[in-house]
């Protein structure tokens, strides 16, 4: 199984070339369907999919996706843009609201969805972090809130304890000093304790090609080869992001096999 996260931007196309939206959202939905096909617990992660006050897509993508599990985020009745999650419905994929729970605050309900797999005890949360150009402070509530979560898988007491977390989405930072982004610490706190599997440009921004889109796994329990990596799919043009994939993850079955040999 692998896990894959695509910023679609809108369905718009790249900046250097944007293209015709509804020929863009065919282009893409191919693209995913054909992923989707490849294994059976796969799944997707997609974030600025547009669901309003949008003539060519507006439910659009929800369509096209009818015979598969099409799991969108909060507040979608409010948002331009959102975060979803797309999986073939014969799988173990579920939603859940673990994260929406432990929440202080409602702002950014539409920039991430949570959904677990009981067969990978793999629980994923799917983040589109805001930029820093406005509500800084907000925004810094918002990451301080993600970093607390993740924390709360470390400890052994919690019903979390048992489970790996993969943290995974455009979020709009690096871990390098960049004028890009200001969010350089808040980054590198949430990959404490964990594995960032994706390396290499995510982002074609209008200076420079940036690392802005990541996937970070939490106590991965074996489920993923210690070395292991995943990798950035700059051959897909269709967007302003390139999708990002996960490398192989067992399931909690194949991970027990392995060491009892």
């Amino acid at each position: 199984m692998r896990v894959m996260s695509y910023n679609v931007n809108g369905f718009k196309g790249n900046k250097d070339s944007l293209i015709n939206m509804r020929e863009n959202l065919d282009k893409i939905e191919a693209f995913i369907k054909s992923f989707l096909l490849g294994d059976i617990d796969n799944l997707v992660i997609l974030q600025e999919v547009p669901l309003k006050d949008n003539t060519i897509c507006n439910k659009k993508i929800i369509e096209k996706f009818k015979d598969y599990k099409f799991i969108c985020s909060y507040n979608v009745s409010v948002a331009n843009f959102v975060t979803v999650a797309i999986a073939n419905n014969k799988s173990k994929w579920v939603e859940k609201h673990d994260f929406y729970k432990v929440r202080k605050s409602n702002d950014y309900l539409n920039r991430f969805i949570e959904v677990y797999n009981e067969e990978y005890k793999l629980q994923v949360l799917g983040l589109h972090i805001p930029c820093n150009k406005k509500d800084i402070i907000e925004i810094k509530k918002f990451w301080d809130e993600i970093i607390s979560y993740k924390k709360s898988y470390s400890d052994i007491k919690s019903d979390k304890s048992d489970k790996s977390l993969m943290l995974v989405g455009d979020m709009n930072a690096e871990h390098y000093e960049s004028s890009v982004s200001t969010f350089k610490k808040e980054l590198n706190d949430l990959s404490l304790d964990g594995k960032e599997l994706i390396e290499g440009a995510t982002f074609k921004g209008k200076e420079k090609s940036t690392n802005i889109d990541h996937m970070l796994i939490h106590k991965p329990n074996n489920s993923i080869e210690e070395y292991a990596k995943g990798s950035v799919m700059n051959s897909i043009d269709y967007s302003d992001h390139y999708p990002i994939l996960s490398p192989p993850i067992k399931k909690v079955t194949d991970r027990k096999l392995k060491k009892l040999c």
